[in-house]
């Protein structure tokens, strides 16, 4: 069922996440800080462009971030709890709020 496309995620878990992004003022805050500062000191090198590597650096980062603040919990609850979060597609995330980003800087200019 994770593997199933879900209102245009790849799966329940991304859209779950991509979802209480969006639902708090202060993540969105945040989380756009973080991802204009990404991109700005992203350097594109000869394979990947320079969204390329913003994305892959937010992915990165969006990851470590969740996982940091997984409560240990030694029960089946945090095994699924661990499994769900495994599932999330943290490269799709990155990657629509990067180019939203990316939008509204070029909407700037």
């Amino acid at each position: 069922m994770c593997n199933e496309k879900y209102n245009g995620w790849s799966n329940y878990p991304t859209w779950a996440v991509k979802l209480w992004i969006d639902h708090s003022e202060i993540s969105q805050t945040n989380l756009h800080r973080k991802a204009i500062f990404i991109y700005k000191n992203a350097i594109p090198n000869g394979r990947f462009t320079k969204s390329e590597v913003a994305i892959f650096d937010l992915q990165a980062w969006l990851k470590s971030d969740y996982e940091n603040r997984l409560p240990v919990v030694g029960s089946v609850w945090g095994d699924l709890l661990t499994y769900s979060l495994d599932m999330v597609d943290w490269y799709e995330i990155a990657k629509a709020i990067i180019d939203k980003e990316i939008d509204k800087t070029s909407d700037d200019d």
